[in-house]
């Protein structure tokens, strides 16, 4: 048996879980404060302005990094050097 985790397993940051503070761990895929800048620059061209980003949009940003990461890598055959 492989102790190789399935995309499934991977796709669960439990170290994000057991840990209770807010901050880089719920999110250590992405640089926080580039998400927020993009996020920011982007809701400009809206009629709304905005001026914060909520740390469930980060989180969702983490979360969409993984899941790209997760498909990506189980899309590659088991042979070769590079991703």
């Amino acid at each position: 048996m492989s102790n190789t985790p399935t995309p499934d397993a991977a796709l669960l940051d439990t170290a994000a879980e057991s840990h209770t503070c807010k901050g880089p761990r719920k999110t250590r895929l992405i640089n926080r404060e580039a998400v927020r800048e993009l996020a920011l620059e982007l809701a400009k061209k809206r009629a709304h302005r905005f001026s914060r980003v909520s740390e469930d949009t980060l989180i969702q940003a983490n979360d969409a990094v993984r899941r790209f990461l997760v498909d990506h890598v189980s899309r590659f055959p088991s042979k070769g050097k590079t991703l």
